[in-house]
């Protein structure tokens, strides 16, 4: 079953119909691709597993608003694919609305913000939608529509539990009293969140080749670490706690809330006050009540919510629309990539060798007249030009730009490539580093990469003399060394390649320089951003999507 892609990469008249613009404003809004969001939902994984495993307070608020950031982010690719299917756009509107209600808390429970984590994961799996498929499947499109509409209705119920707890639930002692009950009906919602997980991975890869079987295997592990987190719901953590904990197990449940004097003492022991008569009426009210007495109140917060977000969206679609009216160039923010858009007067894409290829006149034409105001001086990132207007380079440019390899080169693919770059950096500069700075760097570290194996294989040799005699040790030795001939043969690459490249012969002294300052810096950046994420995960790769 196919993906749907959000990025337009077709160039859309303006005769054309209502639902082209919406789909165009999806794909210029869009700001994260399905590869991010996934990267997105594994870190937010990541640091659930770091809280189930190894708790800590300090630690815990940042990493609950970290994995609210990651779910809020990947809601909005979820948001654009669900758009294909209303109740599944529904969905997606309840909890988006949830979600408002949540980040907008000043504190966040730890159980809470998971299984919002629990719900992501399960809409996350409506990327899977075919609009082709649903439409020729009637079918399956009813079973969609009527799984989606119980999945909308319990997120809405959990948002219920969740608003009562923060709420009228808010009281220590309540909640002291309470956990137990809060904390099976969580694990409830997970089960059914886990549930309609495996259904829409049912129905929406019926005629996929995904292998399904390793996604359920991936939706038990989340739900095990969900279990871990909600299970600590209502543990006592201090002393004072223990000690009220003491006291229920001794007195007894039922004796300790009818017994005032008992009742205030425990209240006391886990933060609270005096019991008032409102504290006494919750602690006297079933949870199951409680929620249905709630729901009608906490139906009014959502639809609040949900409406704060669509006019949010309605005035950020209107934005867009506005500019596209004035030209889709208004859109890119570096002005010189803007102003070769504009006088081409392209639309949504363009081919890419006809964008590198006019960026390229646009700077040399702008460097010839800033020398000839400036008497002749050369302007500051002159020395681009001996690599970036040869169009040898220019394919290089290109692919670092075309993101799918369309050949075609959108607005959001402009957009994105100019966001990536370094601030110190100018856009002629970038040009150059993906033109050879990038492959130069790869060079390097591939040479150090076969310095690294020719060490290897002598340290084998060396062992290999050392265990002559012991057949099995001396065989295991030989395939290890079989493998690092391999690794060698692919790592050849470089020594190819850098024997054909010419292109540090084209730049000038300043230039061979600062392109150096260019890779090292870059070098430098994405070693410490691996660094960080090899410390997190212990060393140990499971899967290369672990590594940015």
């Amino acid at each position: 079953m196919m993906e749907v892609e959000l990025v337009a990469d077709t160039i859309i008249d303006p005769p054309q119909a209502e639902e082209e613009t919406a789909l165009l404003v999806v794909a210029v809004a869009a700001p994260i691709e399905f590869t991010s969001a996934q990267n997105l939902i594994n870190e937010a994984e990541r640091l659930i597993q770091d809280e189930a495993l190894s708790p800590d307070k300090k630690k815990s608020k940042a990493r609950v608003r970290n994995i609210l950031n990651n779910i809020n982010r990947t809601l909005e690719i979820v948001g654009q694919v669900a758009n294909l299917f209303p109740p599944a756009k529904l969905g997606v509107e309840v909890l988006k609305g949830l979600l408002k209600l949540e980040i907008d808390r000043r504190d966040n429970s730890e159980q809470i913000v998971i299984m919002f984590h629990s719900m992501l994961t399960m809409m996350f799996m409506l990327r899977h939608l075919d609009k082709v498929t649903l439409d020729q499947d009637d079918d399956l499109a009813h079973h969609l529509e009527q799984l989606m509409t119980i999945i909308s209705k319990t997120m809405e119920e959990f948002g219920d539990l969740a608003d009562l707890y923060y709420n009228k639930c808010k009281q220590p002692v309540v909640r002291f009293f309470k956990s137990g009950d809060f904390k099976l009906k969580m694990h409830m919602f997970n089960d059914q969140f886990t549930k309609y997980r495996h259904q829409l991975q049912d129905i929406l890869l019926t005629r996929s080749e995904v292998r399904s079987k390793e996604m359920s295997e991936k939706i038990d592990r989340i739900k095990e670490n969900t279990e871990m987190i909600i299970a600590r719901l209502g543990q006592p953590s201090t002393d004072q706690e223990k000690k009220a904990v003491a006291i229920v197990q001794e007195c007894g449940r039922e004796l300790v809330l009818h017994d005032k004097a008992k009742l205030e003492e425990v209240s006391m022991l886990v933060g609270g006050g005096r019991v008032t008569g409102n504290t006494q009426a919750l602690l006297d009210t079933g949870l199951d009540e409680l929620l249905v007495s709630n729901m009608q109140q906490f139906h009014w917060k959502l639809e609040s919510s949900m409406s704060q977000m669509n006019d949010t969206l309605n005035k950020a679609k209107e934005a867009i629309l506005k500019k596209l009216d004035s030209g889709p160039y208004e859109l890119i923010e570096d002005p010189d990539v803007k102003a070769v858009w504009k006088a081409n007067a392209w639309r949504l894409s363009v081919k890419c060798r006809h964008f590198v290829d006019e960026l390229s006149n646009h700077y040399e034409e702008k460097f010839r007249n800033e020398a000839s105001k400036a008497d002749g001086s050369p302007p500051k990132d002159q020395w681009t030009l001996s690599i970036f207007s040869k169009v040898m380079y220019h394919p290089a440019i290109g692919d670092a730009i075309d993101e799918d390899g369309s050949g075609f080169i959108s607005l959001y693919e402009v957009n994105s490539w100019l966001s990536a770059r370094p601030p110190t950096w100018s856009v002629p500069e970038w040009l150059v580093y993906w033109a050879i700075g990038w492959k130069l760097g790869n060079i390097k570290y591939t040479n150090m990469i076969l310095e690294q194996l020719d060490e290897i294989s002598e340290m084998c040799e060396v062992y290999a003399e050392k265990h002559v005699k012991e057949e099995n040790f001396k065989h295991h030795i030989g395939v290890y060394t079989q493998k690092i001939k391999i690794m060698k043969s692919i790592a050849s690459w470089a020594a190819t390649v850098q024997a054909d490249d010419s292109a540090a012969q084209d730049l000038t002294h300043e230039g061979e320089t600062r392109l150096q300052e260019m890779i090292d810096q870059s070098a430098k950046e994405q070693a410490n951003m691996i660094s960080e994420r090899l410390e997190i995960l212990k060393y140990v790769l499971d899967d290369p999507a672990d590594l940015p």
